[in-house]
């Protein structure tokens, strides 16, 4: 076991000592209670030994008291194992986090990220040491490195060391070991500062020990900005759908490859996608590329498949839309179901006698591309494939090896490739008999006496509702006399838009636990946490992060609260704030929220579904803020909608404006949600059914305001949002009714709360807070 010791001046562990106090306060530890590895008082006698499964008390008054204005300090470590124990002082913090153990795991386990486990960085502290330092014929002890595996560790005596500045400095020290210690470089991280040591001819002492003197210059620790978090491997291209270029597929495999490739081009032939033009003609082309994804573990999941599993690549041929010349004129608009609108059609029709999925193939090139002309290349690595399956392109082969084309359809790429897919499908629709919703333009709905047919569509996979099965029969045959034969999904459980919708007796449920088991294996997490975020989540790192790895972590997070996990929803909505300049504690705050998954992965919305005879619903709106949580002073919405007792919609953001008191605050969170929940009101209206609304707040002056007929606002922007609130309460007949704090579920959207509140909250949000049917 090896042990690395630093002594520090009293300056230096009045700075560490700021900056750990704060985190003692993170974690919810009291500010005497500091983690392992930090500092620790260098007692007369003894030396502290502090280690990664220990937690040393004490008090700062106590150690000023006792070790007088100039104590000196150490920082340890002990390593887990001897192979490990070859670290440099200023790599000392990057050592900790990559190759510590947590409680109960086996050090030879892959390490897991640095932010995996909370750990505490303090690379932004320069380490200050001394040398053999005479000041008034005071002395401070250098750094002892002692090997305790075959000796004992040898405990200097307290010096009194004077206050030095804090910034790097050359040192040199005495490292005494029992045998002769060869000339050696420590190396270190590539990407922390480096501590060479040369070694020196050993020495016989008096007492046979023999010694050497080497000596340490230590660097400045570097900023750590780049973390790879997510892995590179082979195994997250199969496990995670991660796409890569032909060169790439090729070298995986090229049998695979060229099938895919072919399969590809096939597709492009059948659907008529273009047509080549004489190689002596000269237009302005886009350029096209071929890209590849590896569907082997989707192939291997499908209970058809039983052959001895291979290589199975996807091949996409998409055109360089980057290019495309555009004009005013021209629409891209293409929209897509809002998620509210599956949550009111899940709590209305889950009790429907056919809920299937269809998904059109290859959608967009159903879409005739017939607004303007645009021409593609083909590069010649797809040319040389093409050729042999359809030799006819040869005569077209320019002398630069590709073959320039005339898209007749909505390729891949192309900007109004989406609006176009939409508006086929919707004239589709539309003369069957469908009527499009004045609410959300992507819900159609068919009616035929008493029965009846919902399609929300996003793109190109749609979701039926119907009570009559031969209904919905006719009207996916009407949809294959164009786009084909659609793949159908039925039974108790289908997958839409990522979430696995479950259907028993009582409704649906919505999981999303496939995905969450992809994101622990992603990001190497195996611990747990029982809330998602703590008050760490305020304050904010001294270290900062590659931005584009924080984003891609909390959006995949955002997925999962947006779509059935509105418990992490204020966790996710108050990190995003950070995004322009995320620091290591947010990425800390991350990987909470992932411990607390790991924790409830089996938690799932559910949707207890109206009765077939109920003709009324009744809408509860709970609207609550935190005044002024940011740190520019502004405070933050949250809100609940729900059917029935059926969670059908929730928001959690940062307010637009700066507030005056918590009134106004309340004020505009409640306005936010009313706005939303008129939308709902008009959709269910639709649905041929009545409502009855109540908005919920916690907030008496708030109450007050909304009811009173004349508006006092202190600026016109409170003014406007308060007659516009007043007004929608009175068209859509909200009534407005005072509700305890206690019972404000709004409240876990809006703040960090624990314990028994949170568990009520969150389970009133997945699983329902009122049940009036």
């Amino acid at each position: 076991m090896n042990e690395i010791e630093l002594k520090i001046p009293f300056a230096t562990f009045i700075r560490i000592r700021q900056f750990l106090r704060v985190c003692c306060i993170i974690v919810g530890r009291s500010a005497q209670t500091e983690y392992a590895y930090l500092v620790a008082p260098l007692n007369r006698d003894t030396k502290p030994v502090v280690t990664r499964h220990n937690i040393v008390r004490m008090s700062f008054i106590a150690a000023i008291n006792q070790f007088g204005p100039n104590p000196s300090f150490i920082v340890s470590h002990k390593y887990g194992s001897s192979s490990t124990a070859a670290r440099d002082i200023n790599n000392f913090d990057i050592a900790v986090s990559n190759n510590s153990v947590e409680p109960g795991r086996n050090s030879s386990t892959t390490p897991l990220s640095p932010y995996a486990n909370n750990y505490v960085p303090v690379s932004n502290i320069a380490p200050v040491v001394t040398s053999q330092i005479s000041t008034n014929n005071v002395t401070s002890t250098p750094i002892v490195i002692n090997s305790v595996d075959s000796v004992s560790s040898v405990a200097p005596t307290r010096p009194v060391a004077p206050i030095l500045p804090v910034s790097p400095t050359v040192v040199t020290s005495t490292a005494v070991t029992p045998a002769v210690v060869p000339t050696s470089t420590v190396s270190a991280p590539a990407n922390a500062s480096t501590v060479s040591g040369t070694g020196v001819a050993p020495t016989v002492t008096a007492g046979g020990v023999v010694s050497s003197v080497s000596t340490v210059q230590s660097i400045k620790p570097a900023v750590i900005s780049n973390y790879n978090l997510r892995r590179t491997s082979a195994a997250v291209q199969k496990d995670y759908g991660m796409h890569f270029s032909v060169g790439d597929a090729y070298k995986f495999d090229s049998d695979a490859t060229n099938k895919a490739i072919d399969k590809e081009l096939k597709q492009m032939k059948d659907y008529n996608v273009f047509e080549p033009i004489s190689p002596t003609t000269n237009v302005n082309s886009i350029y096209s590329s071929m890209v590849m994804k590896d569907v082997t573990h989707k192939v291997i999941k499908d209970p058809i498949y039983h052959r001895k599993p291979q290589k199975v690549f996807k091949a996409r041929l998409a055109a360089g839309g980057d290019m495309e010349q555009m004009n005013y004129l021209d629409n891209t608009y293409a929209p897509t179901v809002k998620w509210n609108t599956l949550l009111t059609l899940a709590a209305i029709h889950g009790h429907s006698k056919v809920i299937q999925k269809w998904d059109v193939t290859a959608a967009f090139l159903n879409a005739d591309l017939t607004n303007k002309d645009i021409y593609m290349s083909l590069n010649p690595k797809i040319v040389s494939r093409l050729i042999v399956s359809q030799p006819e392109y040869k005569r077209f082969i320019r002398a630069n090896g590709s073959v320039v084309v005339k898209l007749k359809k909505a390729l891949y790429g192309i900007k109004e490739a989406g609006y176009l897919w939409y508006q086929k499908l919707k004239s589709k629709l539309l003369d069957f008999g469908f009527i499009m919703s004045k609410v959300d333009e992507c819900l159609f709905t068919f009616r035929r006496g008493d029965k009846y047919v919902h399609l929300p569509t996003h793109v190109d996979d749609l979701l039926c509702f119907s009570n009559d099965e031969n209904l919905a029969n006719e009207v996916r045959r009407h949809l294959e006399k164009d786009f084909g034969a659609l793949k159908v999904e039925s039974g108790t459980k289908i997958t839409y838009l990522g979430v696995d919708v479950i259907r028993s007796s009582k409704g649906l449920s919505l999981s999303q636990k496939e995905y969450i088991n992809e994101l622990i294996r992603e990001y190497g997490v195996t611990s747990y946490a029982i809330t998602p975020a703590t008050d760490q989540l305020y304050f904010k790192g001294t270290i900062k992060v590659d931005r584009s790895v924080f984003k891609s972590l909390l959006m995949k997070l955002m997925f999962l609260a947006n779509r059935t996990r509105p418990d992490i929803m204020f966790a996710c909505s108050y990190l995003a704030t950070r995004c322009e300049d995320p620091t290591n504690n947010d990425m800390t705050s991350c990987y909470r929220i992932i411990k607390y998954l790991n924790t409830t992965k089996d938690q799932y919305l559910t949707i207890d579904a109206l009765k077939t005879n109920i003709i009324d619903v009744r809408l509860d709106i709970f609207a609550d803020s935190s005044y002024a949580s940011h740190v520019d002073y502004k405070s933050h919405t949250g809100y609940v909608i729900q059917l029935n007792g059926n969670t059908i919609d929730y928001r959690s953001i940062k307010q637009k404006i700066i507030t005056e008191s918590s009134t106004e605050a309340e004020l505009v969170s409640l306005s936010e949600a009313i706005r939303k929940v008129t939308g709902i009101i008009d959709l269910i209206r639709e649905l041929k059914l009545s409502t009855t609304a109540v908005a919920y707040q916690d907030n008496q002056s708030t109450i007050k305001i909304v009811t009173n007929p004349v508006t006092r606002a202190r600026s016109s922007a409170l003014g406007v949002k308060a007659e516009t609130l007043k007004h929608n309460l009175s068209k859509y007949k909200i009534d407005v009714v005072y509700l305890q704090t206690d019972s404000m579920i709004a409240d876990v959207l809006t703040k960090v709360i624990g314990g028994r509140k949170f568990k009520k909250f969150s389970s009133a949000l997945l699983h329902g807070a009122v049940r009036c049917v």
